[in-house]
């Protein structure tokens, strides 16, 4: 009996010694760093990946030491790592190196879109920084349900999609990228023009073509003001608009040499031939266009000529536009004429 009783208090001492040793063991996993590192990692965890397979990444990359411990800790918290690519301090434990995997520490992509950039434009750029390709973008910006479900009473978002310089986590879909530049839009039509309140003269569309026009005609901010109202005076006197860049948008596979022909070749964007505002934006307007667009300036010009120093000669009269045509414009093969 005595044997037995000895038996069991030395069993149970071993027990204790035993579970002594795993806590301290457990405590000493959990409270010092995963890795002795000094510069931050970036890991790319892929989608579908298990906790086993991404603790087989992270020791690979010297992030843990033990792949099995850290995937043991993972599944006894019961906590999974999310898809993405992060960057990671060093010096962290294996709790917090567990907690690092947050939208915190995803790393994001910057892109760039400038004021004027034209679909195809934004398309190419994409596809460069993020490898979303061009046609899957396109698709995105013609396909009629998503274009409604934003709001947006067109043919595609050209015009729509703001220009700015955004951050996206790699991976992020054309479509997720196209819903945020166009809320970008939004916002800033909000912030810049108020509730816009659209009417038989000026609907939202016609506010972003118009604009779209100012920023293809000019860079310089105190002139869209004088351009725009150019315009509102020539669609109240039933004129044609003659906007180069509505033309060049309508050619396919422009040359960048504008033509007398390509002036008299009849394409809906073409408004030396068509009357009032082209069917869509031909680019993407900055804030400022937007704002000239909706705020013409008070004046009476009806006809504007380049001076060829990024500057341009507004006229109220034939007479007066056809002198600044002859001092400013002497060679009519300039790609950049004059409106008439």
């Amino acid at each position: 009996m005595m044997n037995a009783r000895r038996l069991l208090l030395l069993l149970g001492l071993m027990l204790l010694l035993l579970s002594v040793t795993v806590y301290v063991d457990i405590r000493c996993y959990l409270d010092n760093p995963a890795n002795r590192g000094i510069r931050s990692y970036e890991v790319d965890i892929a989608h579908g990946m298990t906790v086993r397979e991404v603790s087989r990444l992270l020791m690979r990359q010297g992030i843990v030491r033990h792949a099995s411990n850290f995937a043991l800790m993972c599944r006894a918290m019961g906590r999974t790592i999310p898809s993405g690519r992060y960057t990671i301090p060093p010096g962290l434990s294996p709790t917090e190196l567990l907690s690092a995997f947050n939208a915190r520490n995803l790393v994001q992509e910057r892109v760039t879109i400038p004021e004027g950039s034209t679909l195809e434009d934004i398309a190419e750029t994409l596809e460069a920084s993020f490898g979303i390709k061009r046609s899957d973008f396109l698709s995105v910006c013609t396909d009629a349900e998503f274009i409604a479900r934003l709001g947006i009473q067109a043919d595609t978002l050209e015009g729509y999609l703001y220009p700015d310089t955004y951050h996206f986590e790699p991976g992020t879909s054309a479509r997720k990228i196209a819903r945020r530049m166009t809320e970008e839009f939004f916002k800033v039509c909000k912030a810049r023009l108020g509730e816009w309140e659209s009417n038989d003269e000026m609907t939202l569309h016609s506010l972003v073509t118009l604009a779209s026009l100012l920023e293809k005609e000019t860079a310089a901010p105190d002139e869209k003001p004088l351009i725009s109202a150019v315009i509102h005076n020539r669609l109240k006197k039933r004129m044609y608009l003659q906007i180069d860049p509505t033309v060049i948008y309508g050619i396919a596979d422009f040359d960048g040499n504008l033509t007398r022909r390509d002036l008299k070749a009849d394409t809906p964007y073409n408004t030396y031939t068509r009357k009032g505002l082209p069917p869509g934006p031909i680019c993407s307007p900055s804030a400022e266009s937007l704002v000239a667009a909706a705020r013409p300036a008070d004046v009476d010009y009806l006809y504007f000529v380049s001076m060829n120093n990024g500057r341009h000669k507004f006229s109220q009269t034939i007479k007066e536009h056809t002198s600044a045509v002859r001092r400013y414009q002497k060679s009519r093969r300039s790609t950049k004429r004059s409106s008439q």
